[in-house]
């Protein structure tokens, strides 16, 4: 009877062992579904920090030495245009070729340095620490590009402040509905990115162009004391 007892609490106590969860058995961690990874990729690639180009502290000259009236015409059929007064998309491509709003000066700092400002406006074209196309008043790091003259006998226009991946890799550009392009979704190659400057040599064009402009500007700075 003793033995039949023991015999069956020895049954018990290995069934009870064999079904109990190994003791140094690690669980696999659950992989995120494919959906929320593609997502969480795509949000960090979005929110990454746009990077600081040291060199912009080497430039050789604050202020140009040489200036040029040019207009920027695109690759995608557009002429780089700033309205000043709109609320959004100041900076779009407009294919009035005598538009006004399309002169810019181009400000040479150094080689292949430059900065862009509109005529009409005053306003300087500039990248900001977000990687936006923004306009500014003043100059600044910001407003400083690199400019590359292609093979193709294009130009482009690049960030000299700040990059994404590597240097000069945030381009200024119009996209083939006349909007500006993020400079964040820009690479080399793209035609949205590529420039013929159109000098102006006439010399009464330039007249007209610079009167028109610093009447306009007089008029903007009583706007905004009134």
């Amino acid at each position: 009877m003793a033995s039949s007892k023991l015999r069956l609490a020895l049954f018990i106590i290995c069934a009870l062992v064999a079904l109990a969860p190994f003791p140094y058995v690690v669980t696999r961690p659950t992989k995120p579904a494919p959906g929320c990874a593609c997502i969480k990729s795509h949000n960090e690639s979005a929110s990454s920090h746009i990077r600081i180009n040291y060199q912009i502290f080497k430039v050789a000259s604050k202020t140009p030495s040489y200036v040029q009236i040019v207009q920027l015409f695109c690759k995608t059929g557009y002429f780089l245009s700033l309205n000043d007064t709109a609320k959004k998309n100041r900076i779009i491509g407009i294919v009035n070729q005598s538009s006004e709003s399309t002169f810019f000066e181009s400000q040479s700092l150094g080689t292949s340095i430059v900065r862009l400002r509109n005529v009409v406006s005053g306003r300087f074209l500039a990248i900001n620490s977000r990687g936006r196309i923004i306009t500014q008043a003043k100059v600044s790091d910001e407003s400083i590009f690199k400019t590359m003259y292609e093979e193709n006998y294009f130009h482009t226009f690049t960030s000299h402040k700040y990059f994404k991946n590597k240097r000069h890799d945030l381009f200024l550009g119009i996209k083939q509905n006349g909007r500006c392009k993020s400079p964040k979704l820009t690479f080399p190659g793209q035609i949205s990115v590529q420039f013929i400057l159109l000098p102006n040599n006439n010399t009464e064009d330039r007249v007209r162009i610079m009167t028109s402009a610093k009447q306009n500007r007089v008029k903007q700075g009583k706007r905004d004391m009134g």
